[in-house]
């Protein structure tokens, strides 16, 4: 059997500040992200939510790893 896990909830989160900045910054993907997630931050952040529940209600488990160097999201 194949063990299938999705991301640990800081790697969310992290996901999250990433698309706000690039949103903010006016990035060539803030269109797509604003279309595909949500045009306002409670809006992207609710969404970011349900597919986290849904991953977690078919995946059940997280993985994540070790941190490298620091985080810059």
């Amino acid at each position: 059997m194949i063990s299938v896990r999705g991301p640990a909830l800081k790697y969310l989160e992290r996901l999250s500040k990433r698309n706000d900045f690039l949103i903010s910054s006016h990035h060539p993907l803030r269109e797509t992200l604003m279309n595909q997630t949500g045009r306002t931050e409670a809006e992207r952040h609710l969404f970011l939510q349900s597919m986290y529940k849904k991953a977690k209600e078919y995946l059940i488990h997280t993985w994540e790893t070790t941190e490298v160097q620091q985080a810059i999201f």
